[in-house]
């Protein structure tokens, strides 16, 4: 089988065009031939060809003359010219035009085939280049397509937040989801929006959707909002008549560490600006493995939550008891709030609560809906240490 690819070889002179086919042969090539610049072209045309020997003395039409002409063809051929004749004219239009080679004749058989060898690999390593690159741009603009149909069909989901203590909501988490089933799940738009560098189109039209839905909202409800790091650094946040800035004070924006904040500078001073404008701040999904101790000293969050997986099963753990005790502690000499969220169970409940958690977030309590779910207890508060409010849960007033 021939393995080293199909050469064109163009040369008015019968000798030397039969004697290069013949090296280029025994090399492992496939070769064509023609005795002029018109000939090759219409090879060209109809021949799947990986690179071109050209003499550059010819009748009617030089071999510089037939490289602009393939240049017309395919900008990215590997076209190398030979002469017998060198000058300094010919060998700065083969470069202008972008030979691979300017060889001068005659040719070592070894020179030749090592020449064409290289000239093809080079060619191969462009068109792959290409190739990865028209396919990236393709999936790119088919990411964008479906970015924007799910842009489109954005839609808010609230979930209860509920203080145990008073056996009644407290505020709802409003989540991202969207009706455009290739990005249904939330992470897989969030990824999209991070791929497309659209973050902030994104970020923007959850603060919107939120903002108008508010009205319908329990008016002593706080609602929670998620921020991704780069929406820190979106200047929509901050504008003041936004949809939610009007309710900034009933907000609780909760930064996720999908990216090491210490990283993204700038980020106390934005806080701060947020906190002008109304707003208080969460450090989401602490004990998941983004968030850490560090974004707490960053950010001086006014809520903690507390991921699931620290949730999970904690009646059974001493270890995550241990650590969600810590937790609540620390939350209640920094003056924070803390939230658990994912609980499933009655026993993750009563072993939250009485580590000190007294917002707790859950399908115990109701799943992310639409509508807002007025949540409240349907049997009265338990007497003793369960119905005691935390220290670190005052109401969204302070009070």
């Amino acid at each position: 089988d021939v393995v080293g690819g199909t050469v064109l070889v163009v040369d008015d002179q019968d000798v030397v065009r039969r004697a290069f086919a013949r090296v280029l042969r025994r090399g492992g090539f496939e070769v064509v031939t023609a005795d002029n610049g018109r000939a090759a072209l219409d090879i060209l045309q109809s021949t799947e060809v990986e690179a071109v020997v050209s003499d550059i003395s010819m009748p009617d039409m030089d071999g510089i003359q037939l490289l602009r002409n393939i240049r017309q063809i395919d900008r990215d051929m590997p076209v190398l010219l030979a002469t017998g004749a060198p000058s300094i004219q010919s060998a700065a239009d083969a470069i202008e035009h972008g030979a691979i080679k300017y060889l001068r004749k005659p040719l070592l058989p070894t020179k030749l085939l090592q020449a064409v060898s290289d000239a093809i690999d080079l060619g191969r390593d462009k068109r792959d280049s290409i190739t990865e690159s028209q396919r990236f741009a393709k999936v790119q603009a088919e990411l964008a397509r479906s970015f924007d149909q799910g842009l489109s069909q954005v839609w808010i989901a609230f979930q209860p937040i509920v203080r145990w203590s008073r056996r009644r909501y407290f505020g709802y988490e409003a989540l991202l989801r969207t009706d455009h089933e290739p990005l249904r799940s939330p992470l897989c738009f969030i990824e999209a929006a991070e791929k497309l560098d659209r973050v902030d189109d994104l970020g923007q039209a959850v603060r919107d959707s939120v903002g108008r839905r508010a009205p319908d909202a329990p008016d002593d409800a706080v609602l929670f909002v998620n921020l991704h790091p780069r929406d820190l650094f979106d200047d929509n946040l901050f504008e003041p008549h936004s949809p939610l800035a009007s309710i900034a004070p009933r907000v609780v924006l909760e930064v996720t560490e999908r990216a090491s904040l210490d990283e993204l500078g700038d980020v106390r001073d934005r806080v701060r600006r947020l906190r002008e404008l109304g707003y208080r701040i969460a450090i989401d999904d602490l004990g998941a493995g983004y968030a850490s101790l560090s974004a707490i000293a960053l950010l001086e969050p006014d809520v903690v939550k507390l991921d699931m997986t620290l949730v999970r099963s904690v009646e059974t753990l001493p270890t995550k008891q241990r650590l969600v005790r810590a937790m609540t502690s620390l939350a209640s000499e920094l003056g924070s709030m803390v939230v658990a969220e994912g609980v499933e169970t009655e026993a993750e409940r009563d072993c939250l609560v009485d580590l000190g958690c007294d917002l707790l977030q859950g399908w115990l309590f109701a799943k992310p809906q639409r509508e807002f779910k007025r949540w409240t207890a349907e049997r009265p508060p338990l007497s003793g240490a369960r119905e005691r409010t935390a220290p670190n849960t005052p109401d969204h007033t302070g009070k």
